[in-house]
């Protein structure tokens, strides 16, 4: 009897790095977003039922800089998936 389960055979899959950095970068907008989420604190995991969220222009993020916690906005541009922390 023929089988056509992955358990009976075996499947070689080939990644290629540059097809995936293609994807990455010439996504459509709103596949862009979702690549540009951030995890939530935990008191905002509570309160949205959420582990992470996308981030959008003028949030604010926390980020580590040689062991100093800091908060500071951000400025998303989604064309070049970029956010950059405002000083």
């Amino acid at each position: 009897m023929l089988s056509s389960t992955a358990e009976d055979r075996e499947i070689e899959v080939r990644i290629s790095v540059g097809k995936n950095r293609k994807r990455h970068f010439q996504a459509p907008s709103h596949i862009k977003r979702r690549l540009m989420s951030a995890p939530l604190s935990k008191e905002l995991r509570q309160k949205y039922n959420v582990r992470s969220m996308p981030i959008r222009k003028d949030d604010e993020v926390q980020y580590d800089e040689l062991n100093h916690s800091q908060m500071r906005q951000v400025e998303v541009k989604r064309a070049d998936i970029v956010a950059r922390v405002l000083l």
